[in-house]
C-alpha cells in the first residue's frame, strides 16, 4: 500500500502535508514511526494506574502527533480523551468510553501503517 492509499484508508489526504514536507517519502517515514511511539503504552499504563496527569500527558502527545500528521481517525478521539482528562474530575466518567474509541482507532491506524510500502 502506498502513502496515498494508506491516508485514504484512514479517511485523510496526504498530498498537502507531503508537499509541505518535501515529498511522500519523508511523510511515509514519519508516519511509520506512529507504531513505534511510546505514548500509547504510556497512556494505557497511566489509565490502568488511575494516573490522570500521566494519562493526560500521553494523550496530549498522541493527539498532537496525529493531528499534525493529518490522521484525524486517531487524532480526533485522542483529542476528546485529552479534553476529558484535562477537565480532571468533572468529566472522568467519559474516559472509559473515550479510551475504547482511542483503542479501536489506534488498532485501525496501526494496521494501515503496517501495510505501507
Amino acid at each position: 500500500m502506498n502513502l496515498k492509499e494508506a491516508y485514504e484508508a484512514m479517511g485523510a489526504d496526504c498530498q498537502p502535508l507531503a508537499e509541505a514536507l518535501g515529498g511522500e517519502e519523508i511523510l511515509a517515514a514519519i508516519v511509520k514511526k506512529i507504531g513505534e511511539d511510546e505514548n500509547y503504552g504510556k497512556l494505557e499504563a497511566a489509565l490502568a494506574a488511575n494516573d490522570v496527569e500521566g494519562a493526560f500527558k500521553a494523550a496530549h502527545a498522541m493527539k498532537g502527533m496525529c493531528l499534525n500528521l493529518g490522521i484525524d481517525m486517531l487524532g480526533k478521539p485522542t483529542a476528546a480523551l485529552t479534553d476529558a482528562l484535562r477537565e480532571r474530575s468533572r468529566n472522568l466518567e467519559a474516559v472509559p468510553a473515550l479510551w475504547q474509541e482511542v483503542q479501536e482507532s489506534y488498532a485501525k491506524v496501526t494496521e494501515v501503517i503496517k501495510q505501507l510500502d
